[in-house]
């Protein structure tokens, strides 16, 4: 097939389509969107951070934690590493306030539009990725409970308490095209005929008149009823070229820059990068793009304020030497006046001082050094709007809370349960609320273990496997107590039974009723009492990844090179986790566990901090204590 002039395409293009290239276009959000909700769907929304002004980053917990970037001027990707340089603001703040902790029920992206939604529980989170680019949250009844910028249009309101709309159509979806437009003027060249009347990006219509031969500065009125079948054939085959890919072709210019983004081959730009992976090809492309545009506006911000304040100090010396030399000129100092001048690059000639374009007239000495006066003045007056202009650029500089960069890893089965080590070794688990109860009893349970309970409320199941010495019953009778609701009132003590696993049922007898988290035990109990409430929070060493440990003191002390003690007190969890995580910095450094594991493997309620500690790590022989695989309580 014959091919146009790939020179006038692309002239063309900058003549009829004078806007900025599209990266993800509408069609490929809407297939993006599948890729996303087969990776996020049943995970749930662990914290979101602001990146910059536009960008935004998503960090979903589920099989594995996801990172989500979302950059409003480029589209949507994933990654596996969190970025450190976060920016502090009371948006990203109210957001994370409404979508944390909400499950990620699905992902998907309307038709025709540049817009990708997260359906999420009892709601919705809206990025619009066109215009300025906007991000919404929506209650379950489409009200929008957030947006990062309230803008009302003639069309529609995205304002707190309005409810959702989508924007005006652009043309039909060039999924939904079946036959040719209605016809416009017959001068009006086919491209711009396609543009105005198809949701399409430019790209896909400069690729489909190519692929077919068709000039696009043709009249639309011109096309043969073959060559309209052949569009629509044309459209329909590309559209399933993009639903089949996991490709991603990038175009650049002269400057090597990215110019264009497809999940197709666009012959009308040449062979293009090829990158195989939609999701891995949108990370390292846009990775670079965000990166290196934030910090091209960020050096562009300092390099306006560090020419602002070479300006400032010009004008500070200038006044300085103005009113020097008013001093001079008053004092009758002439040499002095005439030095001062002479310094600053000041012309005396014929009894006449010319200050920049300003002629002082020397002869009356009083009335030269008030104007002197008054010129300095007037300097000055600049000097407090440099000062000014300095100050509005600085606090528009994004305020950034800087850590090192984290590689987002998957979490072992046992993360989702209390675990640690007993002193002889001894892997154990227990539940963090009612359903990990249920399910540790249920499904982790096995003949010969001891269960251990507390008759408090809130308390959680522990399961001790294994030929446990005195110690190690100690020590998960310790964690049961500290686990449970004995630590958020207060307690400073409390008793502890276990029991063996027959005597433990999931089932209440008939006519009974089982509270959800709770189990029926039979039979005789064996009480630990008076046991102390007293944990260790250090970092514990899992094959090479340094993870956030809470456990009696004793485990802490022998399986942590530094821990933290505390007790039931008066400082809340998240005060208690940034003061554990500074106090262990000092010792871990980079392999420090985040703030946000610190918080998460804490006991519920306020805490006192007693210290930090040194672990022993050496048992009576100098060795430490060899430990069980975690293996021993997973039913594979």
């Amino acid at each position: 097939m014959a091919r146009m002039d790939l020179n006038r395409y692309s002239l063309f293009s900058c003549l009829v389509f004078a806007s900025s290239m599209d990266f993800l276009s509408d069609l490929e959000l809407f297939f993006l969107a599948d890729k996303l909700n087969v990776l996020l769907a049943g995970s749930y929304v662990n914290n979101i951070y602001g990146l910059g002004e536009d960008r935004f980053l998503l960090v979903t917990r589920g099989m594995k934690p996801i990172a989500v970037n979302i950059d409003l001027r480029l589209g949507i990707w994933t990654s596996s590493e969190v970025q450190v340089e976060r920016v502090t603001s009371e948006q990203t703040t109210a957001m994370r306030k409404l979508i944390t902790g909400r499950r990620i029920d699905g992902v998907t992206s309307p038709k025709g539009e540049r817009i990708v939604m997260f359906d999420l529980f009892r709601g919705k989170l809206v990025l619009e990725l066109f215009g300025k680019g906007n991000m919404l949250v929506l209650d379950d009844a489409s009200v929008i409970q957030f947006a990062l910028r309230e803008e009302i249009y003639r069309d529609r309101s995205l304002i707190r308490g309005k409810t959702y709309s989508l924007p005006p159509s652009r043309g039909r979806p060039l999924l939904d095209i079946t036959s040719m437009p209605p016809d416009f003027e017959a001068n009006v060249p086919v491209a711009k005929y396609l543009g105005t009347s198809i949701s399409a990006p430019r790209k896909f219509i400069d690729e489909l008149l190519y692929r077919l031969s068709i000039d696009p500065v043709r009249p639309a009125s011109s096309l043969t009823d073959e060559e309209r079948r052949n569009i629509i054939a044309e459209a329909i085959e590309m559209t399933e070229e993009v639903r089949r890919s996991d490709t991603i072709y990038i175009y650049r210019d002269d400057l090597h820059r990215p110019s264009a983004l497809s999940f197709i081959r666009l012959n009308h730009l040449g062979e293009g990068e090829m990158i195989n992976g939609v999701l891995h090809g949108l990370e390292t492309v846009f990775s670079g793009l965000s990166v290196g545009e934030e910090a091209r506006e960020e050096g562009h911000r300092r390099a306006e304020i560090e020419a602002q304040r070479k300006a400032l100090s010009i004008h500070l010396e200038k006044g300085r030497t103005l009113r020097e030399l008013a001093s001079a000129m008053m004092a009758g100092e002439t040499s002095k006046v005439a030095d001062i001048a002479s310094k600053a690059g000041y012309m005396i000639d014929g009894g006449k001082l010319s200050i920049d374009n300003i002629v002082v007239n020397l002869e009356n000495t009083s009335s030269a050094a008030s104007r002197i006066y008054d010129l300095a003045k007037d300097v000055e007056a600049g000097s407090h709007k440099l000062e000014a202009a300095i100050n509005r650029l600085e606090s528009s500089m994004p305020v950034t809370k800087k850590a090192k960069v984290k590689v987002l890893r998957a979490k072992k089965w046992y993360e989702s349960f209390r675990w640690f080590y007993t002193s002889d070794g001894l892997f154990i688990i227990g539940g963090r609320d009612a359903s990990g109860n249920i399910t540790l009893l249920k499904k982790r349970l096995e003949a010969g273990d001891l269960v251990f309970h507390a008759d408090v409320p809130g308390s959680p199941f522990f399961i001790l496997r294994g030929k446990p010495s005195e110690i190690s019953k100690i020590e998960v009778a310790t964690a049961t107590i500290s686990f449970s609701r004995a630590w958020r009132e207060g307690l400073l003590a409390g008793d502890v039974y276990y029991v063996d696993a027959a005597q433990v049922s999931n089932t209440a007898p008939s006519g009974q009723f089982l509270a959800h988290g709770s189990a029926m035990i039979y039979g005789k109990k064996e009480f630990i009492k008076g046991l102390k409430l007293d944990l260790g929070v250090g970092a514990f060493d899992d094959d090479g990844t340094m993870k956030a440990y809470c456990s009696p003191i004793t485990s802490a002390d022998r399986y942590c090179d530094y821990y933290v003690e505390i007790v039931p007190g008066r400082l809340s969890q998240a005060t208690v986790a940034k003061k554990v995580y500074h106090m262990l910095v000092e010792n871990y450094h980079d392999s420090t566990p985040s703030i946000e594991d610190i918080q998460r493997c804490l006991p519920a309620g306020n805490s006192d901090i007693l210290g930090l500690r040194r672990g022993r790590h050496t048992g009576g022989n100098g060795q430490v204590g060899e430990r069980h695989t975690p293996v021993d309580l997973r039913n594979a």
